[in-house]
């Protein structure tokens, strides 16, 4: 039994997604909509952190997802960060039909890259609420197409309420983390190489104290 218990565990992966953005773009719904299915209205906005579990499968591997649902209200930004460092993922949101969230998406970038290496964690951009009337938009193609060139990003558009491109913006950010974890194993299989066909270099890195012989 206990042999069973650690193949599940080696089996399973754990990953801890967060969603960022601005009060009001619609986090909480698109949460509860790829973790139920549903979507409800006029939920009280989110104080600090909230979090929520979804257990998948992908590429033959169990996944545990651990999805944080953050505030966007000035006042919470400070709790936010503290858990930039230890995320697998980062899932960052705007409304289509407020201009102010999608303008706050570089800062919000800005303030992740103070912390974590963006080279080193899944991140994608969403634009939420894709079914607002043509007249309520405030993002229009262009606008998203030059951004998407600034942070060489590419953006998709989704919305909560009618259930649009909500699992493929997690299916596309679970896709980066992979990509990322897979050039880390490659970079590292890499250095291995590199020292073991070069252990001199390795030598000498080493101080001299080191080298001498008892």
């Amino acid at each position: 039994l206990k042999l069973e218990e650690e193949k599940i565990r080696a089996k399973e992966l754990s990953l801890k997604l967060l969603l960022l953005g601005n009060k009001a773009v619609g986090k909480s719904s698109f949460i509860i909509r790829y973790c139920d299915d549903r979507f409800e209205k006029n939920l009280l906005s989110t104080s600090g952190i909230d979090l929520r579990n979804k257990k998948i499968q992908k590429n033959n591997k169990d996944i545990n997802l651990k999805i944080y649902d953050t505030a966007g209200q000035e006042r919470f930004r400070a709790i936010c960060k503290n858990y930039f460092k230890s995320a697998d993922g980062i899932l960052l949101l705007y409304a289509i039909d407020d201009l102010d969230t999608f303008k706050a998406i570089k800062e919000w970038i800005q303030s992740i890259e103070e912390y974590v290496d963006l080279e080193e964690i899944g991140l994608i951009v969403v634009g939420n609420k894709c079914d607002v009337p043509e007249d309520k938009k405030q993002v229009n193609n262009l606008m998203r197409e030059e951004l998407e060139k600034e942070i060489k990003c590419k953006i998709l558009e989704a919305s909560a309420k009618d259930s649009i491109n909500v699992n493929e913006s997690f299916e596309m950010l679970l896709d980066k983390i992979y990509e990322v974890r897979s050039r880390e194993t490659f970079n590292d299989n890499l250095r291995n190489t590199q020292m073991l066909n070069n252990p001199s270099k390795s030598d000498k890195k080493r101080p001299n104290c080191c080298l001498k012989k008892k």
